[in-house]
């Protein structure tokens, strides 16, 4: 299904379209490791999206302008999730959230062809998403050279030591999903017992299940960062839920 739909993508919007407008840009390096490098203080990748295939609809007023303004107050960097199907995303989300919010993006989609690379830049990503499970080791060599080549960063997501080993040699940020993908539980081990296979030097980001201050505590001097969507796009006051998640209450 996804890549039929790319197909037809690429049909209506040519790779060649991206390619000269990212020219004409000339897209400077992205702030996205900057904004979230340094194991002292954990930093917040605030995430939005409408729905997920384990929670359902997350919120009915999904004013992505005000929700995305709301996180520019809070958080240190901002994840937009743009697949369709499952997520109920759209890549035109990339640029009302960068305009509203102003801090360095992370696109979230299932990325497997150079085409959505191109077309992350073209609407103003710093920062893909590469998800280990699903693409073979030179997609990935290939995906994050045409990432870095087009200035943006990538965070590699893993799930076990497999597929850690596999991403280690390459420029990438390390993302630890807590999420087991057959039965979908939540386990903070996951990101525990990967962490300590990691050099120090090495931006690691803590994903899924993070839901208040407490969980964000008890990974501190692990990971450089944590990415929170559900918690927060559930939450009758995002700013209220941004604040605590900051330990600014």
């Amino acid at each position: 299904m996804k890549k039929a739909g790319l197909e037809k993508e690429k049909r209506k919007t040519p790779i060649e379209v991206f390619m000269k407008a990212i020219e004409k840009r000339k897209k400077e390096r992205s702030r996205f490791k900057q904004a979230i490098a340094g194991k002292g203080e954990i930093k917040l990748i605030a995430e939005i999206k409408r729905k997920s295939p384990t929670a359902g609809l997350l919120r009915d007023d999904f004013d992505i302008r005000r929700i995305a303004g709301s996180y520019s107050k809070y958080a240190d960097a901002v994840s937009v999730v743009t697949e369709r199907h499952f997520f109920g995303g759209d890549v035109e989300f990339i640029k009302d959230v960068k305009k509203e919010s102003g801090i360095p993006l992370l696109r979230k989609d299932f990325m497997f062809d150079i085409y959505q690379i191109y077309e992350s830049a073209y609407f103003g990503a710093d920062a893909v998403l590469l998800i280990a499970s699903i693409l073979e080791k030179e997609d990935i060599k290939n995906l994050i050279k045409t990432s870095i080549g087009l200035g943006m960063d990538v965070v590699a997501e893993v799930h076990n030591k497999k597929e850690l080993n596999m991403i280690m040699e390459f420029d990438a940020i390390i993302g630890i999903n807590n999420r087991n993908l057959e039965d979908f539980r939540i386990d903070f081990e996951t990101t525990k017992k990967l962490a300590k296979m990691i050099p120090k030097e090495r931006v690691v980001i803590s994903e899924s299940g993070i839901k208040s201050r407490g969980d964000i505590e008890e990974l501190k001097g692990m990971v450089d960062a944590v990415l929170v969507g559900s918690c927060i796009m559930k939450s009758e006051d995002i700013e209220e839920k941004l604040r605590e998640l900051k330990g600014h209450c």
